[in-house]
């Protein structure tokens, strides 16, 4: 690929990520209106779609407090994780 293709292709990548952040940001927007109009409800019918939002509990490892108590165990434990991060600034 050439350097004036791949310049393109970043400049596209750059306008469609401007792109999803704006409609995401739009998204929120709206599901926060929703939200409000439905108070403490748990789920709505409205028209042919069922709005719900409901607590979720869940239980978590707290990490940092293990690692603080049992710090020996903590470092017995931990494996390491490979990845690539993808950026463009």
């Amino acid at each position: 690929m050439k350097k004036i293709e791949l310049t393109k292709a970043v400049e596209q990548y750059q306008e469609l990520a401007r792109q999803i952040a704006l409609l995401e940001a739009q998204k929120d927007a709206i599901a926060d209106h929703i939200k409000q109009v439905m108070g403490e409800a748990e789920e709505l019918l409205i028209g042919e779609y069922v709005v719900r939002y409901k607590t979720v509990t869940t239980n978590r490892f707290d990490t940092t407090s293990f690692k603080k108590i049992h710090a020996d165990m903590y470092a017995d434990f931990l494996k390491p994780s490979v990845s690539r991060r993808f950026t463009v600034a």
